[in-house]
């Protein structure tokens, strides 16, 4: 009866060790398959420029007339888009110009004065008028 357990125990351990190492090469094939696939990184880099001449916009820049440089080296200018919101209006556009989402942005500024007291709020108040009536 020993001599059977052991067997058994042997054919198990065997078992074991032949699913291990079917599932290794497995394991190594799709690694090997992983390792065989073309990666691609695509980097953009936004540079937002606004030029303005007297305090003024200038409008109707082109491409040609923008270096992009960097370090010492000249890039090569692979994008240009012009967003001029004064040429929207009030009616859309029929070409669909697109707005940058940094013109979109509106700001809702929330204070919590539930640990200020009635007095520190005045004072502060009172500060904030005083330096805009400086300036």
């Amino acid at each position: 009866m020993r001599h059977q357990s052991r067997r058994s125990t042997f054919l198990w351990r065997l078992l074991l060790l032949a699913i291990c190492l079917k599932s290794a090469g497995t394991f190594a094939a799709a690694a090997k398959e992983v390792r065989q696939k073309d990666i691609t990184e695509v980097v953009v880099i936004e540079v937002p420029v606004q030029v303005t001449q007297g305090g003024k916009p200038v409008r109707g820049l082109t491409p040609e007339q923008f270096e992009v440089f960097d370090g010492r080296k000249q890039r090569e200018l692979t994008g240009f888009d012009v967003y001029d919101l004064s040429a929207l209006g009030s009616e859309p556009s029929p070409m669909g110009l697109r707005i940058p989402v940094a013109a979109q942005r509106k700001f809702l500024l929330f204070f919590d004065l539930s640990q200020s007291t009635p007095n520190a709020i005045s004072r502060a108040l009172f500060t904030v008028r005083a330096s805009m009536s400086d300036s």
